[in-house]
């Protein structure tokens, strides 16, 4: 499968969180934590155990 067609599939597969946070990822995918289909900031990213 050609490149541009793996690239659109992955993006109509990505939801919008995961799409969000590979715009926006700063320390990488260890900012966030998925719980099923939520997609939350890391306590680590936080810097707190709340």
């Amino acid at each position: 499968m050609p490149v541009e067609e793996r690239v659109q599939d992955l993006l109509q597969r990505m939801t919008l969180e995961e799409k969000v946070g590979q715009l926006s990822k700063e320390l990488g995918w260890e900012m966030y934590e998925k719980d099923g289909e939520h997609v939350y900031v890391s306590k680590k990213f936080k810097g707190s155990d709340s």
